[in-house]
């Protein structure tokens, strides 16, 4: 273990191990539900979640057509049918879904998306307001005027609450993977809803620019925020995960953070320290690298995100 190793050498060590165990060492990226629904192509992705539940309800279709019309009122036209709004209406679209059927729907659910960020948190008030907003949308699906008061509203106190929690881990030594996973999703909705409101108040023809400045200058900040919680939760995890050879011939890692051990077959060629394993994932593991470039994507493409009008139309073939 004392030899002098290359970098290559360093990585290829660090991925045998990180392939087995990656499942282990991280949880802490934006939500897949979010993603989907966070990009330029957020109304393409409705309409194909749409037709895939379509696919599924078979015979079904006038019990959930039934239902639909229940939640949406006119199910042929559902404005606002882009970023957080596509978002929203795929989970009113999933709960008609289950419903009909009794079961949940192929892929990812975005009906669990908070039960997924949040698991049985007891007490949280970003996941109490993302929960709050997501229930005030529905309730003013088709009033854009009541969204953009309610959204402004509540943005204003998830905001907040998102400072509240980034200095928690920074300044008061709270850094762990839930909260760093937490403000991450939440800080994505806040500016998700901002970028929403600019897109309303951009087809009401006033208020604009002051929208696009605040959902601009948030997603900044969170790019920048996001950059230094990273950094200290790099230097968590390396000080939290413990890489033992014992026997001669295992090696064992301590997840000091969860208290999971795992075990793998050490014959001199494998051994890898935590620090290693930590700068691989940051490197290589998918959902860091898409919660690293997700504020900086949305910064890159705010006007062509708030330009972005539609309105769901619902095909029954």
């Amino acid at each position: 273990m004392g030899q002098s190793l290359s970098q290559e050498e360093i990585n290829n060590r660090a991925s045998s191990v990180f392939s087995t165990f990656s499942e282990n060492f991280n949880n802490v990226g934006i939500d897949e539900s979010l993603l989907t629904y966070s990009g330029m192509d957020s109304a393409a992705k409705l309409e194909d979640f749409s037709f895939q539940l379509l696919s599924e309800v078979g015979s079904n279709i006038p019990d959930y057509l039934e239902k639909l019309g229940s939640a949406l009122v006119d199910v042929s036209a559902v404005p606002n049918s882009v970023g957080i709004g596509a978002l929203i209406i795929s989970i009113i679209l999933q709960i008609c879904f289950i419903a009909t059927k009794g079961h949940q729907s192929l892929g990812p659910s975005t009906v669990d998306l908070l039960r997924r960020i949040f698991a049985e948190e007891k007490s949280s008030e970003v996941r109490d307001l993302m929960e709050e907003y997501l229930k005030r949308y529905r309730m003013h699906l088709r009033d854009d005027h009541l969204l953009i008061v309610e959204t402004t509203r509540l943005e204003q106190e998830l905001s907040f609450q998102l400072t509240r929690l980034k200095n928690s881990m920074l300044l008061e030594g709270h850094m762990n993977s839930r909260a760093l996973k937490q403000w991450a999703n939440g800080a994505a909705f806040h500016a998700q809803m901002l970028i929403h409101v600019a897109r309303l108040k951009k087809k009401q023809g006033s208020g604009l620019n002051s929208a696009r400045d605040a959902a601009y200058s948030a997603i900044n900040t969170y790019e920048k925020d996001l950059s230094h919680l990273l950094e200290r939760y790099k230097a968590f995890r390396i000080s939290n995960l413990d890489c033992f050879i014992y026997a001669g011939w295992v090696c064992r890692i301590t997840d000091k953070e969860t208290g999971e051990k795992h075990y793998y077959g050490y014959e001199g060629y494998c051994y890898v320290s935590s620090e290693d394993l930590i700068n691989y994932m940051f490197t290589r593991d998918r959902r860091i690298i898409e919660l690293k470039s997700y504020f900086s994507d949305l910064q890159k493409n705010v006007d062509v995100l708030i330009s972005q009008q539609g309105t769901f139309k619902f095909q029954k073939s």
